[in-house]
């Protein structure tokens, strides 16, 4: 995110050192826990939690600890995946359906502004099939068995699946009963609505 804002944005990525033991490479300023964050009390205009919220043991802590950092009238910009494999293993601890989204943000003292689905769900269907064929290949290749014959026409298969989802959520009527993921956007309602997250264990 720090190459997309403007120089005038002073922008302070938090990492969790669990999370960098996996592999991934970032540029954090920061390394703590989402849930004990060494920011000062109403010193932040915007959080942004992508993709994070699924990882955390203790989710609610984690968004009453935004609030906390938050100034009143601070944003709260969260994606979340809703069909969506299972992935970052073994920190991987929950889906939430937009009404859990907002009864988790508006229990910390933030007003939900906006909830909107990322995909149609076909896309989503095609996307779900699509992954499932291209890890049952890669399965396939990892344990030698004689199904890897079948690799090159599976394989084939995916761009085919997802061409078609893509087509048909074009001219097909849409509907939030089955997201990718989920867009959140709250707003911090008030300066005493989320005090500090209790330390957990």
């Amino acid at each position: 995110m720090r190459s997309e804002l403007p120089p005038a944005v002073r922008y302070i990525g938090v990492d969790y050192p669990a999370t960098v033991a996996l592999g991934y490479v970032g540029t954090a300023d920061i390394y703590a826990d989402a849930a004990r964050l060494p920011i000062a009390a109403g010193s932040v205009d915007v959080v942004t939690l992508l993709d994070v919220l699924e990882h955390l043991r203790d989710p609610a802590s984690a968004v009453a600890e935004a609030g906390r950092t938050l100034r009143a009238g601070g944003k709260c910009l969260v994606h979340v995946p809703f069909l969506y494999p299972l992935h970052d293993e073994p920190h991987d601890y929950q889906r939430w359906t937009c009404h859990g989204l907002r009864n988790l943000f508006s229990s910390a003292g933030f007003a939900v502004t906006e909830i909107s689905e990322t995909t149609h769900p076909v896309e989503a269907a095609a996307a779900l099939l699509s992954i499932a064929l291209a890890s049952g290949v890669a399965q396939a290749i990892g344990t030698r068995r004689a199904v890897v014959l079948l690799a090159p026409l599976v394989s084939a298969m995916v761009p085919i699946v997802n061409l078609v989802g893509w087509m048909l959520a074009r001219v097909l009527p849409s509907s939030p009963f089955m997201p990718f993921s989920y867009r959140l956007l709250a707003e911090k309602i008030n300066d005493s609505s989320c005090p500090r997250a209790p330390r957990t264990s």
